[in-house]
């Protein structure tokens, strides 16, 4: 039986992996209880300094951020991450993994959702 998400497509060319794989990690991963998928705007910590639209996963009991794009799976503290990252949390969009699984039914895609870059679901869903 395949994963969760193995129909899903990718509508966020140009934004890397990590709305992908960070969806996939959440809604696969049962050994890390408490783990919220999270997406965000990060800002480039190289010119031209500009934020970015990414994925991540967050542990609160650990309270530690994973970075799992592009193969790489990246753990750091919460409060460093969103300070080096320059994320302002108010603006993030957290999901638990039942929720991000709903989101992945309703939206048809792994993101982003909402906010300023998100996605809309197909037409027929519209």
């Amino acid at each position: 039986m395949g994963k969760f998400t193995d129909n899903l497509v990718s509508k966020n060319k140009g934004l890397g992996d990590c709305y992908k794989v960070s969806a996939n990690f959440i809604t696969s991963n049962t050994q890390l209880p408490g783990c919220i998928l999270v997406h965000g705007r990060p800002t480039l910590q190289c010119a031209p300094f500009v934020q970015y639209s990414h994925a991540w996963v967050e542990i609160p009991s650990l309270d530690i951020a994973l970075n799992v794009a592009t193969g790489r799976q990246i753990a750091v503290p919460l409060s460093e991450f969103y300070a080096t990252g320059q994320i302002d949390s108010a603006k993030c969009y957290r999901y638990t993994p039942e929720q991000a699984r709903q989101m992945l039914l309703t939206y048809e895609h792994y993101g982003p959702w909402e906010g300023p870059d998100g996605i809309a679901p197909p037409a027929s869903l519209a």
